[in-house]
């Protein structure tokens, strides 16, 4: 089947807009500055997977980060969805049942998160840091399913590691917004989010076509306004290999041409070069909210 997917927060909303940040909501789009703005780049999940933020391993993938950023950059992004803990496989610390103890062991991270936002920063590319990985199958329930399955847990985690983080990074020019967790459908009660009185400030689908189509409530099927949210929709993970038919050129034109708030192609570092051509090819397109900004 179609994988379109609706990326959701835990419990408490979507793609939380960092807290002071330039990047704002109006009605179903974004602004930057004050300018209607597209949210034009990719997906840049991990330089070595699980292995890239925390003790000490940002120094050896820094140089990777940064020629990525610049080739982006070169090629007419904006913006950059990230990846962080992923399954919780070097980062956060975890002690022997499950809570979290620290950001990482050698205590590194929030550091390393606030050089990358630095490069960023650097190459005028707002960042979406996703911080969890609930696309494949959990394996340890110490680590995020752990996270899940227990509000204990899940408080540790907030307490020892999302509360010093954001706080160290809260206001940095190039933070977008926050992606809690990657694709956890299935694994939470969306209704829960009016008892929690949860903030959703935009949606982000993703879609790949199976067996060379897409089915009916992909984005590639409609235009943004046929959902109804009233809030900007980022199609924030498809590429050419199942892209309907459409190449790379056409898919990102598509998003940009039917109301969509951004397009960011999966991946730079598996499929740099084509995701790159889609997105020079809508650089200079205006109508939907202008591209090149200023970090």
């Amino acid at each position: 089947m179609d994988k379109t997917i609706t990326c959701l927060l835990l419990v408490f909303g979507v793609l939380k807009l960092a807290l002071s940040a330039r990047l704002a909501v109006s009605g179903n789009h974004f602004t930057f500055n004050g300018q209607r703005v597209f949210l034009s780049g990719g997906n840049l999940p991990w330089i070595q997977y699980a292995h890239d933020f925390g003790d000490h391993q940002w120094a050896s993938r820094k140089s990777a980060v940064n020629s990525q950023l610049a080739a982006l950059k070169a090629a007419g992004g904006n913006s950059l969805r990230l990846w962080i803990h992923i399954q919780g496989e070097t980062t956060p610390a975890f002690d022997g049942n499950g809570y979290v103890t620290a950001p990482d062991h050698q205590g590194t991270l929030i550091n390393d998160f606030k050089d990358m936002l630095n490069l960023a920063q650097s190459h005028d590319i707002l960042v979406f840091p996703t911080l969890w990985n609930a696309a494949v199958n959990q394996d340890n329930s110490h680590r995020l399913d752990g996270l899940i399955v227990d509000e204990r847990k899940l408080q540790s985690y907030i307490d020892k590691v999302l509360t010093p983080l954001a706080t160290a990074v809260k206001g940095h020019p190039a933070l977008g917004a926050w992606d809690i967790m990657n694709e956890p459908e299935g694994m939470i009660n969306p209704d829960i989010m009016s008892l929690l009185q949860g903030k959703l400030d935009f949606y982000q689908v993703h879609s790949y076509s199976y067996q060379g189509n897409f089915d009916n409530v992909s984005p590639f099927k409609h235009s943004a306004g046929d959902f109804g949210t009233g809030k900007p929709i980022v199609v924030g993970e498809f590429w050419e290999q199942d892209g309907g038919g459409m190449n790379i050129n056409q898919l990102f034109e598509y998003v940009y041409n039917h109301g969509y708030a951004g397009a960011w192609s999966w991946d730079l570092q598996a499929h740099g070069a084509n995701q790159r051509g889609g997105i020079s090819h809508i650089k200079g397109l205006t109508s939907n909210g202008v591209i090149p900004i200023n970090v």
